[in-house]
């Protein structure tokens, strides 16, 4: 089954948390139809409803599965969001995550290339920047610069176009040191 699809053909809705939607970009699970038409939540399995170490199984009813996340989470810190909405906020989530920048000691620089194989090594000139092998969350990357003596970070996608990645660089440092 495709969780974009459920099994009669009825939208796919996402629980999300909106505490670690704002954190990390992600939901808490999705819904979907069983074949006898009851809406239910996915990844329901290790669930314990009463406190009592018994787990509930999976196939929650979603209406049963909000109330448990809303009693531990909080009422208004979970929505249920339409796969379109979801889509929608996601893509605005990671827009928005890409703004994040600024400068790190030198010494962070060097404990970033050294902490793990960097990736997209390049060196243009003057400036010499990679990016984290790990993924912030979907394709998002930590990209590090050293320009002269000064190092920064940015957020983009791992396969974002290296000429972009260094035209932020340098936009970046010029702000910088203008400011200072």
């Amino acid at each position: 089954m495709n969780t974009a699809q459920s099994t009669n053909n009825q939208e796919t809705r996402y629980i999300v948390n909106l505490e670690s939607f704002e954190k990390y970009g992600c939901m808490q699970t999705y819904t979907y139809h069983r074949e006898d038409g009851i809406e239910v939540a996915g990844y329901t399995s290790n669930t314990v409803l009463n406190g009592d170490g018994v787990r509930a199984g999976s196939d929650l009813p979603v209406d049963v599965y909000l109330s448990y996340l809303k009693s531990e989470a909080g009422e208004d810190n979970i929505v249920v969001w339409s796969e379109a909405e979801f889509n929608n906020k996601t893509a605005e989530k990671l827009e928005k995550r890409k703004e994040e920048q600024g400068e790190i000691s030198e010494e962070t620089y060097w404990w970033r290339y050294g902490c793990m194989p960097p990736c997209q090594y390049n060196l243009h000139s003057d400036i010499e920047f990679f990016h984290m092998p790990e993924r912030i969350t979907a394709d998002l990357v930590t990209w590090n610069a050293l320009i002269g003596n000064n190092a920064y970070y940015l957020v983009d996608e791992a396969k974002a176009d290296v000429t972009h990645i260094k035209s932020r660089f340098i936009k970046l440092h010029k702000q910088l040191r203008v400011k200072n």
